[in-house]
């Protein structure tokens, strides 16, 4: 009997001793992402201390978790540090609920080409099941990584989501290429979290130079479609108030509305059949336009529209052109960095007038503000042509003046 007791109470401590070490956090922690991993067709590892928090609502916290794609060291997800704050009944349910009650995301980083990767080498699945976050979900210092672009110091605060609940979230950070960057403080608001939902976006951005920057206060409305390819908007509705601000001289307002479908993915953002209309008083003209634009590691635009009228502050121009009131039909052609430092080509008319020219639009203000000590003709390669010209009672016909520009590249060369 007594030899029974021992033995009972030899295993009720071996007992103990296996129900404490699987309560450890790094064991659950090993545990609990090996299984996440194979139902994400993900390696998920944790390098840092984990902990697990059983009194009142339950809470476990990793640290340094990586999800790569199986077999390779491409990571799609990395964070310093990820909390889940799960109730009992979640729990309890092994996997049939999932209520959680709060997320927090410390530093995480989401590599896109990565992500649509990983999206295409999952089966497809009729049922798309998304949690409760009763007490939302918190992220700061995130990044996001494109081709040849990316986003940082992203912060998000979303207060509750809910599968079948408009979805509200205030998003900052900052958006990053080559030679600009674009400050966002946004409130996005969905009309569900689904794949196809109603989206609105408000709030202030700011295109930035080396020599400009350009704050917009701006509102966007699109019904959204989220796919493997990327996010669509079909059609993006776009209001802005902008106010340019160059090195020097003062500040021009002015206001912009842009309409048609758009493609957001790891490649940027696409807007192949783009219009466009430009309000304002001053040196920014009224003009109505159509076109495309490509943004990526570097912008591609090209419009086609109308001047409504030449801007009073702009140079004037000789007789008979200044006597006519026509619109002026006009087109854009950019291929470059998101500054403008590189060549645009314009096209502009009137009547049977018609200027064809590419410049640098540095050189071009540049030689604006300098225009009473500096050269009386712009840094420009192009032609202008006119059946009649008025200069200081001359009339000239049949008038074809060239400008060389030998900063500007030609055609065939690259900018």
């Amino acid at each position: 009997m007594r030899g029974f007791v021992i033995g009972l109470a030899v295993l009720l401590l071996l007992l103990a001793l296996a129900i404490q070490q699987a309560l450890q956090p790094r064991f659950a922690t090993r545990l609990i992402l090996r299984e996440a991993g194979q139902a994400l067709g993900l390696d998920i590892s944790a390098d840092g201390e984990a902990e697990l928090q059983l009194r009142g609502t339950p809470r476990w916290v990793i640290r340094g978790v990586s999800a790569r794609l199986p077999g390779t060291q491409r990571e799609l997800l990395h964070a310093e540090r990820i909390l889940l704050s799960l109730p009992w009944s979640t729990l309890k349910s092994r996997g049939k609920l999932l209520d959680i009650e709060r997320v927090e995301l410390d530093a995480p980083t989401l590599d896109l080409a990565v992500l649509a990767e990983w999206r295409k080498s999952r089966p497809p699945s009729t049922e798309q099941r998304l949690p409760t976050l009763s007490r939302g979900l918190r992220l700061v210092r995130g990044q996001v990584l494109g081709n040849g672009w990316k986003m940082d110091d992203i912060e998000a605060d979303l207060p509750r989501f809910a599968p079948k609940e408009p979805l509200a979230a205030h998003l900052r950070g900052r958006y990053i290429a080559r030679t600009m960057q674009l400050p966002f403080d946004l409130h996005l608001v969905l009309s569900e979290p689904a794949k196809t939902a109603a989206l609105g976006l408000a709030g202030d951005i700011t295109p930035t130079a080396s020599d400009w920057k350009m704050p917009m206060r701006i509102r966007l409305s699109a019904p959204m479609h989220w796919s493997d390819e990327g996010l669509r908007l079909q059609p993006a509705k776009l209001g802005a108030d902008v106010r340019y601000e160059g090195r020097g001289g003062d500040p021009v307002p002015f206001a912009l509305g842009a309409y048609g479908p758009a493609h957001i993915s790891s490649d940027g953002l696409h807007w192949p059949r783009l219009s466009l209309a430009l309000r304002a008083e001053g040196a920014v003209p009224n003009l109505d336009a159509t076109g495309k634009l490509q943004a990526s590691d570097r912008l591609q635009l090209t419009l086609d529209g109308q001047i409504h009228a030449w801007p009073e502050v702009w140079p004037k121009l000789p007789p008979p052109l200044s006597d006519s009131n026509s619109p002026l039909p006009f087109s854009l052609d950019y291929t470059g960095a998101f500054d403008f430092s590189d060549v645009i080509a314009l096209g502009v008319r009137r009547d049977a007038t018609r200027f064809d020219g590419r410049f640098h639009v540095r050189d071009v203000l540049a030689w604006r503000d300098a225009a009473s000590t500096g050269s009386p003709l712009p840094p420009i390669n192009g032609r202008l042509s006119t059946p009649k010209l008025e200069i200081a009672d001359a009339q000239l016909e049949g008038v074809e003046v060239d400008f060389d520009e030998p900063t500007v590249p030609a055609v065939s060369e690259k900018p």
